[in-house]
């Protein structure tokens, strides 16, 4: 099992509704999808910068940022970058969504033979919204 990096987790996403495990947030080319597998999960770690809230990837030379890429999919940007932005974590029901919007985290949507992370449309009453929540590897 590879060692976490220091203040870096994985981040175990659950089905809001149903509780139930569907993967930890991974990478596939920049974008945002979910492995069953916590070992393959990214190391993530929460960061605060001019009362923003942001969640970081551990990724060489410069971490990369989740945010919005195109058609709605999860990405990670390099901060500073459209792919990239402030997030709002709900601590209460561990919900992410796009800052002041109502555009949630959800997933998995699959396609290609991934599970990709989404964001809802705003104001979307969507099944798949995720539950995020850091997690140690033990």
């Amino acid at each position: 099992m590879g060692e976490a990096p220091s203040g870096y987790h994985k981040l175990e996403c659950r089905n809001f509704n149903t509780k139930q495990v569907v993967g930890y947030l991974a990478s596939n080319n920049n974008y945002v999808t979910l492995t069953s597998d916590k070992e393959n999960g990214a190391w993530v770690q929460w960061r605060y910068k001019d009362n923003l809230t942001y969640l970081a990837k551990d990724t060489t030379p410069n971490d990369r940022f989740l945010g919005l890429a195109e058609q709605g999919y999860g990405g990670w940007g390099l901060q500073g970058t459209e792919w990239s932005g402030p997030l709002d974590y709900d601590g209460d029901n561990h919900t992410i969504a796009l800052r002041g919007t109502t555009r949630y985290l959800y997933g998995p949507y699959e396609t290609l033979g991934k599970a990709y992370a989404c964001w809802s449309e705003e104001g979307e009453k969507n099944s798949n919204i995720l539950r995020c929540e850091m997690v140690d590897m033990g």
